[in-house]
């Protein structure tokens, strides 16, 4: 999934604009998550190998787009 562009499922509506910086992950109480970033954060990185700040978000609630 990594690069990939991603649609993040919240309670108060979905979240776009977002890119996943890494494959499935399980965390240390066994859930699937996937590490997220902005856009901006992620091309910035991309463009100056400027780390981003990242978010382990569940699996279950990132779609593909």
């Amino acid at each position: 999934m990594r690069g990939k562009r991603v649609v993040l499922s919240r309670p108060d509506g979905f979240v776009y604009d977002v890119r996943a910086i890494s494959e499935l992950e399980t965390d240390t109480s066994g859930r699937q998550v996937v590490r997220v970033v902005t856009e901006e954060a992620y091309f910035r990185w991309m463009f100056t190998g400027q780390a981003a700040a990242s978010e382990a978000y569940p699996a279950r609630l990132v779609w593909v787009e």
